[in-house]
């Protein structure tokens, strides 16, 4: 099981800032699409959009539920 200072050291790993800020691009090229896009495409970016958020936003509690 994975302990809280172990995901902590995992937070400030040069790997996981750069995987972290490669997502937030990632994020930012998906709703520039979101201009062109149409309706179905729209709701699949969407929910794209909403899984990176989640994985950028993940603490050491969501591991344990």
């Amino acid at each position: 099981m994975l302990q809280q200072q172990e995901f902590e050291d995992w937070l400030s790993h040069p790997g996981t800032k750069a995987l972290k800020d490669r997502i937030r691009k990632d994020i930012q090229f998906m709703q520039d699409m979101l201009i062109d896009a149409d309706l179905e495409d729209v709701k699949e970016i969407q929910g794209r959009c909403k899984a990176s958020q989640n994985l950028l936003n993940i603490e050491y509690e969501d591991l344990h539920e």
